[in-house]
């Protein structure tokens, strides 16, 4: 919302800038950690670990499916081979890696830049990589012979397998770790968002709320100055301002805890202003509303109309002898929602 001073007829002119929606729930004001934890034992985003070990299960199957897959069909254009053994390895592969998953998230976590530096983190983490490639390929070893897998030949299967796993083992690791560090940094910048959200929300509401504090006593003064003096000349327009009056407090109450309501309260709020305004300037104040349906039902924020209207009266009607005229005016331009208040100026 920024007010605009045009220059020919002392035009004082305010647009709101917002989109015409619907109400929308206060902020949320539960405090959180500047970093979000992130434990493969801990709740995050399902509610309980089994969910989690499932899902996890469900995955390295799916990654033992494609690559039993991806091997099959290659060999097979070479030659006639059977799949079950091509399965039972990629298969037996990735059962290990599911096995292992939990214990290298909480390990990751331990290990994380968040945590310790990042100098520290990456040594670590090279350690660990050497560390969980070696007890991977030593229990897929362990379990080759169930799936139907022996030396023919002299030595054994650890060292045979070892020069072309144990790269591949460190690569799936290291996938592991950074899609573990992925996500740990994208609830990081969504943390960092929302408490940058819920600070520049917590703003608005200190300014709305200093803007109350400044503008609704000056307005109480002076209401209060008109029925005074009225007293003295007339009791029934005293009366008229001083139930007025009522009306704008009582308008103000029940709209006090809400920093935004629709155009139509905040229009009315004007118009229990402007009733009292009238009586201090009879037919010197002329007030004039081009205000479109559609928009009546437009979010705006609370209190934003009338120290507008009070300026306008106060340096353009109220400096002109005979007083002027006033036009409040609503519009819808696409999703915006345009509203202007705009006097004669001064003479």
């Amino acid at each position: 919302l920024s007010p605009r001073v045009g220059e020919s007829r002392a035009q004082r002119a305010a647009k709101g800038v917002g989109k015409a929606e619907p109400a929308r729930p206060a902020a949320d004001n539960e405090r959180r950690s500047s970093v979000p934890r992130y434990d493969w034992f801990e709740p995050m985003n399902t509610p309980k670990p089994a969910l989690r070990w499932l899902a996890t299960l469900a995955g390295w199957t799916l990654i033992g499916l494609f690559n039993g897959t991806q091997t099959y069909v290659t060999r097979s254009y070479l030659a006639k081979i059977n799949w079950i053994p091509v399965y039972s390895f990629t298969l037996l592969d990735a059962l290990v890696w599911a096995l292992l998953t939990p214990v290298i998230l909480s390990v990751g976590k331990r290990l994380s830049p968040s945590r310790i530096r990042w100098p520290w983190a990456l040594a670590s983490q090279f350690v660990a990589s050497i560390a969980f490639s070696l007890i991977h390929f030593s229990i897929f070893v362990k379990l080759l012979p169930y799936a139907g897998y022996y030396r023919a030949g002299p030595g054994s299967l650890f060292r045979t397998l070892l020069p072309t796993r144990f790269q591949l083992d460190l690569l799936t690791y290291c996938l592991v770790i950074g899609i573990r560090q992925a996500v740990e940094y994208y609830q990081q910048v969504r943390e960092r968002e929302r408490r940058a959200s819920h600070l520049e929300t917590s703003l608005v509401q200190a300014r709305l709320q200093a803007l109350r504090m400044q503008l609704q006593p000056h307005f109480l003064f002076n209401t209060l100055n008109t029925i005074s003096s009225l007293m003295y000349k007339d009791v029934p327009a005293a009366d008229h301002v001083l139930n007025r009056l009522a009306g704008f407090l009582r308008l103000a109450l029940e709209t006090a805890k809400s920093q935004e309501v629709c155009l139509q309260t905040e229009l009315e709020y004007t118009d229990r202003y402007l009733d009292i305004e009238k009586v201090r300037f009879l037919d010197r104040l002329v007030v004039e509303h081009d205000i479109q349906p559609d928009v009546l039902d437009a979010l705006v924020p609370t209190l934003i109309l009338q120290p507008l209207v009070e300026n306008a009266i106060r340096h353009g009607v109220g400096a002109r002898a005979g007083g002027g005229k006033m036009w409040i005016r609503a519009s819808r331009k696409a999703d915006t929602l345009v509203v202007e208040v705009e006097d004669e100026g001064k003479p």
